[in-house]
């Protein structure tokens, strides 16, 4: 007979959490030190919501296309190429 482990037997014993007003940079660094892939917000001391690695990715990528419009190709371009 097939057993379903209970949740409290697969749960995340250790559970990782920032204040809602954290650098994105600091819950980065978190993540990499601790090695996991998502950190708690809370606030108050009540959970808010979830930072996960995809979220991070999502918004350096919608601040970079923001930063790419604004730079010209000869500002990057190498030069003497001919």
């Amino acid at each position: 007979m097939l057993t379903v482990p209970s949740l409290h037997d697969v749960m995340t014993k250790n559970v990782y959490s920032v204040l809602k007003d954290t650098s994105i940079g600091d819950a980065k660094q978190i993540l990499n030190e601790k090695k996991i892939s998502r950190v708690l917000v809370v606030s108050d001391r009540k959970p808010v919501g979830i930072i996960t690695e995809k979220d991070i990715t999502r918004s350096y990528f919608r601040k970079f296309d923001k930063f790419l419009k604004d730079v010209t190709a000869e500002e990057i371009m190498s030069q003497n190429v001919a």
